[in-house]
């Protein structure tokens, strides 16, 4: 079952889609349409809303924000009876510049600690937290 059986227990499994300047596009599995994302707290917040939207993984301490956001409250509208696809279907999207799937697995100490798969190299790499995320984001689309 490996990598792809693991990622598609997991309901709070998104694929980012970065098209350019750390913007682009989220995929989950409960909407067919793209949530679009403008900068690195845009994304984040929309991490954390799709992981309080599934209720997974359970969060063991009050979050944190580095910026506010100019995104109004949204609903992401996830219904976990309507899901529509599993994560691993989501690879079928493409960013300009990289695509990724974000599986978390816990969230602790104001932190998300996972796993990213990337596209590009079919590479799985463990993170601990959001500036470890940050750097494997960054990495891959700076090559």
């Amino acid at each position: 079952m490996g990598l792809m059986g693991r990622m598609n227990r997991m309901p709070d499994s998104v694929c980012v889609c970065v098209d350019g300047d750390f913007s682009g596009r989220l995929y989950h599995c409960y909407n067919s349409s793209p949530v679009k994302f403008y900068d690195i707290p845009d994304l984040f917040y929309i991490l954390e809303k799709v992981m309080e939207e599934v209720d997974y993984p359970e969060r063991k301490t009050k979050p944190r924000s580095f910026k506010k956001t100019n995104r109004r409250e949204i609903n992401l509208g996830i219904n976990l009876d309507n899901k529509i696809c599993e994560p691993v279907d989501l690879l079928a999207n493409d960013g300009k510049l990289a695509t990724f799937i974000v599986t978390v697995l816990t969230r602790e100490y104001s932190n998300i600690q996972g796993s990213i798969y990337i596209k590009r190299t079919d590479v799985n790499e463990s993170f601990n937290s959001d500036k470890e995320l940050l750097e494997l984001i960054n990495k891959e689309i700076s090559d």
